[in-house]
């Protein structure tokens, strides 16, 4: 349907063109997608947005990426769910859907039961909220529900307290951003 009204206004315009004298016609501007979806996420090595001016209008920020830090060793988690700009009005959005855990490429990472992670995000600007979602080793889907959800403060650099019984869990962070959101996930061993 928009095919044929943009055709048609094409159309009039070459005949205005024509009728007035003129052998040209005014071209018509096409509009811009407000949003595009996506069946996967980008990764770190997919699309980078290169513009990150908060202050300029036609600049993109960059994807927010989550890592944690625990006891002098960094962890990258896998992209989850999210929705962000990839161009000014254009955002690629993805939903993680319901795929086993088991198919991510992640090592559990080690930590002491009462111990504090520090949650790194690079990021132009600090989260409006931050969330951790706690799941059982044995969950098969990460749809599942979670055995803990935690919202903590929404900095660039944050602790995350780990007070769980001893065990292996599959950990979702997402933080969510005036521009929009994004979610990593990681694997964590309780001692």
């Amino acid at each position: 349907m928009k095919s044929l009204i943009l055709i048609s206004l094409m159309a009039a315009l070459v005949i205005t063109g024509l009728a007035c004298g003129g052998p040209t016609a005014t071209p018509i501007a096409t509009p811009t997608p407000t949003l595009l979806a996506a069946t996967a996420f980008p990764t770190a090595s997919g699309i980078t947005p290169t513009q990150t001016s908060a202050t300029d209008p036609d600049s993109v920020p960059l994807q927010p990426v989550i890592h944690l830090h625990y006891r002098g060793q960094i962890y990258d988690g896998v992209p989850g769910n999210g929705c962000w700009p990839v161009e000014p009005g254009v955002s690629l959005c993805a939903d993680e859907g319901p795929f086993p855990w088991q198919d991510l490429d992640l090592s559990a990472m080690p930590v002491t039961a009462g111990d504090k992670i520090i949650v790194e995000i690079e990021a132009d600007d600090r989260p409006q909220k931050l969330q951790a979602a706690f799941f059982a080793e044995a969950s098969e889907r990460a749809s599942d529900a979670a055995v803990q959800v935690v919202e903590f403060d929404p900095g660039l650099k944050a602790l995350l307290a780990v007070d769980l019984p001893a065990g292996v869990y599959n950990m979702r962070i997402t933080g969510q951003w005036e521009a929009g959101d994004q979610a990593y996930k990681f694997r964590l061993k309780v001692e």
